[in-house]
């Protein structure tokens, strides 16, 4: 078993064969749009190897056919998407300003199952980015 490791970003991690995690970070930046929905990058693509996540994060995964999740983190979200711009006016210069909200449209239920909000849900992000 694999237990406090960090593996975010890279859905295809080198972890010797080992198939249990706890405590293990997953996270994918953004979501897969599939259509007309937003899916979880394919974690460990390739390989179809059950696998048992215990209390991890698998922010925007799709974990293999056949894993096991429990008490996990499995939200399906986009993070700094423009809501609305603004104009400001400096020193006789119009400037526009992005307003960003985090959307949130569901979780994974289990493997390539997804239960979804009827309507995402946006949160506030005073994220500034340059």
């Amino acid at each position: 078993m694999i237990e406090f490791k960090n593996y975010s970003g890279n859905p295809d991690p080198d972890v010797g064969g080992e198939t249990e995690f706890f405590r293990c970070n997953f996270t994918q930046p953004e979501p897969v749009l599939d259509g007309a929905d937003y899916i979880g990058t394919r974690l460990f693509p390739g390989d179809d190897t059950p696998r048992t996540f215990e209390r991890c994060n698998l922010v925007n995964c799709e974990v293999p056919p056949g894993s096991t999740m429990t008490k996990c983190n499995t939200t399906i979200r986009r993070s700094l998407v423009v809501s609305t711009t603004d104009e400001i006016e400096v020193d006789g210069f119009s400037i526009p300003v992005n307003n960003y909200v985090d959307i949130i449209y569901g979780r994974q239920t289990g493997p390539g199952v997804y239960e979804y909000y009827p309507v995402p849900v946006e949160l506030p992000n005073d994220t500034v980015v340059e």
